[in-house]
């Protein structure tokens, strides 16, 4: 149906997308997890006692030249989304999710890990 009219439409708060990285530091042939949300709000508060988005809404990721991602796209299911980086790159980079020409990015580093310090020899 087609609405006529003028008025005023708060659209405040707004959902936001937001992503994160597990691990964010990752060894050279590991892999993270990508999740990407639409589950908090541009107040900072978490949406899931409202409910959420309607699921199969396509998030798109990439993983910065770090590897591959898979898969490339994934729907949200109750406002989420994932994916894996299969870490085939060192560096440190902007791991990113889009939505709706929005970017957000959140970085990850491979080949930077935990670093082994060998046992101190007994003396004498």
């Amino acid at each position: 149906d087609e609405i006529l009219g003028s008025g005023t439409v708060d659209a405040d708060p707004w959902l936001i997308l937001s992503l994160s990285a597990a691990p964010d530091v990752v060894p050279l042939g590991g892999s993270s997890i990508l999740t990407a949300r639409l589950t908090e709000d541009s107040n900072g508060g978490d949406t899931t006692a409202l409910g959420f988005v309607p699921d199969d809404i396509e998030i798109l990721f990439d993983g910065a030249g770090l590897g591959p991602v898979n898969p490339p796209a994934d729907g949200t299911v109750d406002g989420v989304a994932t994916s894996t980086l299969s870490a085939q790159n060192t560096g440190l980079a902007d791991v990113a999710a889009a939505l709706d020409n929005q970017v957000v990015t959140t970085p990850v580093r491979v080949g930077a890990g935990a670093v082994d310090i060998p046992a101190a020899s007994p003396l004498g």
